[in-house]
């Protein structure tokens, strides 16, 4: 579990957009609707909304390029990016995108397990941490950090090559540190029903845009 801020959900008064990122078949829509339902019920509170199922199917037979374009208009200001954490969400390519593509570019992250809500009546298998497959590298010589990523089935560290190193003044996140290591270290994971997510999703949003200034 992460930090929380002092005080109650209704005490954060900042506008903040917040882009929820999923892997669409690995979160149903009932579970994804109930969290985003949660964050834009009360004043100040805006979202990017979450890219369902034919809008995914529709950017995948227009290529990899459409994919990607889809991910980085839905980011276009917002400040903090929530992933939506099932089963397989850890082992998907254009979920890993988002993740990695809201790192580069300075947002707020934290990881929340849905996988408990009831949908239907029933519930599904907790997945790994998304952030335990992604991670940094600093190179302070030439000013750079690069984005690691773990294969699945190998445990490998490989370069990630879906997008070039990121300026190091640029990243606005605490890397407590470390020269390198997983996004775990750095970014918290919730757990929606037992972390009591209606109650303290704002809180747990605020904290992570607090912790890179915005």
């Amino acid at each position: 579990m992460g930090p929380t801020l002092e005080g109650s959900a209704e005490d954060v008064v900042l506008a903040r957009r917040v882009y929820f990122a999923s892997y669409y078949e690995d979160v149903s829509e009932f579970r994804a609707k109930t969290v985003a339902g949660a964050w834009v019920t009360r004043p100040y509170r805006e979202t990017a909304g979450i890219l369902e199922m034919p809008q995914w199917k529709n950017a995948k037979l227009q290529g990899d390029a459409a994919v990607k374009a889809m991910i980085r208009k839905g980011l276009d200001g917002t400040s903090v990016t929530v992933v939506l954490t099932g089963p397989n969400s850890y082992s998907r390519r254009y979920t890993r995108y988002e993740i990695a593509k809201s790192f580069d570019r300075g947002n707020g992250i934290l990881g929340i397990y849905v996988n408990r809500i009831p949908d239907h009546g029933g519930v599904d298998t907790k997945g790994e941490n998304p952030f335990e497959f992604l991670g940094f590298s600093l190179d302070p010589a030439k000013g750079r950090i690069g984005i690691l990523e773990k294969r699945v089935g190998t445990g490998t560290w490989l370069g990630y090559s879906e997008l070039p190193s990121t300026p190091f003044g640029l990243a606005p996140y605490n890397f407590l540190g470390l020269k390198e290591g997983p996004f775990s270290r750095l970014f918290p994971t919730y757990e929606w029903m037992d972390g009591e997510g209606m109650r303290n999703l704002a809180n747990w949003v605020e904290t992570a845009a607090r912790q890179v200034g915005k």
